[in-house]
Parts: structure tokens; C-alpha cells; sequence
């Protein structure tokens, strides 16, 4: 899985005034990320629209949840149906850049 690229309510309202003004290119930097994840960040929130089905919004309500308990923090927060891990902690165990998903 990529690694997640946070961004917060007040990225979201720097998008929406600087990105007409900006190339995708200092947007990627100013998130560090690649061009092709600052134009679907920029596509999801509804800033600036690209074609290609690449940079379509991930429908959410095809997305199955479940609240089966953390396995690390037994926490039971609504998360994906088959993510066994909280975010908080795939975070802490660095699943982001594990292969296979275990450390």
C-alpha cells in the first residue's frame, strides 16, 4: 500500500485559493508527493478536475466497513472490512512500508 499523504482543512483551503495559481508540480513538493497523488488530491476535494480514471473519487458508498477490534489497540472505530489495523496503528508499526504488512 502507498504511503499516506496527510492533509488537513487548512491544506484543503490553501488548495482552493493557490491551486489556479500554482503548477501541480510546487503543489507535489509543498505535500511531498508525487505529480500524479497532488492531482488526485486535488481531484477528490473538488478543486481541479483531470481526466482519466486514475483520478476518479473512490466511491464511498461501495466502500464496506466493519468495527471488528484493532489488533493492535482493540479499538472498534468503523474502519475498510479487512483492514485489521487502526490508522493510528499501521502508523505506529510502519505498515505503510512493509511489504507483506507485518514488521
Amino acid at each position: 500500500m502507498p504511503k499516506r499523504v496527510p492533509v488537513t482543512s487548512q491544506d484543503i483551503e490553501w488548495l482552493r485559493q493557490n491551486a489556479e495559481n500554482l503548477p501541480v508540480k510546487d503543489i507535489a513538493k509543498r505535500f511531498n508527493c508525487c505529480i500524479d497523488t497532488a492531482k488526485r488530491i486535488l481531484h477528490r476535494n473538488d478543486i481541479i478536475h483531470f481526466d482519466g480514471a486514475k483520478y476518479e473519487k473512490r466511491r464511498d458508498h461501495d466502500l464496506k466497513m466493519w468495527s471488528r477490534p484493532c489488533m493492535g489497540c482493540k479499538s472498534t472505530d468503523p474502519r475498510p472490512k479487512n483492514q485489521y489495523f487502526c490508522d493510528t496503528c499501521r502508523e505506529n508499526l510502519d505498515m505503510e512500508n512493509s511489504h507483506d504488512g507485518w514488521v
